[in-house]
């Protein structure tokens, strides 16, 4: 997603990528705090994810930094700027756990096992 970002010819192109890079990010998120799982687990990885979401977006911010740095129009990294801070990856953090994707286990509380005759 940071190279797509990186890579994209208009701002509408990174707010694209950023809004797939969210819908990832959510969806990540919703799986690593499934009720489904360990506590700890749940509560170590949501960390884990929140403090990646946040580096994701620094990176992002240190690369329009480094545009400018290395001679580019101000207008166009302060175009670029303002589409990272319209659209934030960390926004997710903020954002309700969304529900699990369809389809994903729920436990029934019995097993049945099923051998061949």
């Amino acid at each position: 997603m940071v190279r797509e970002v990186n890579d994209a010819a208009d701002e509408f192109s990174v707010g694209r990528a950023l809004t797939r890079g969210r819908d990832v990010l959510r969806s990540v998120r919703s799986v690593v705090t499934h009720p489904s799982l360990p506590a700890d687990f749940r509560a170590r990885m949501a960390t884990l994810m929140d403090e990646h979401t946040r580096r994701l977006q620094e990176e992002l911010e240190r690369g329009v930094r480094a545009l400018l740095a290395d001679g580019a129009d101000p207008h166009a990294v302060e175009t670029r700027r303002r589409t990272l801070r319209d659209n934030p990856l960390t926004a997710v953090l903020s954002e309700p756990s969304a529900p699990p994707p369809a389809g994903w286990y729920e436990p029934t509380g019995r097993r049945r096992i099923v051998t061949p005759d």
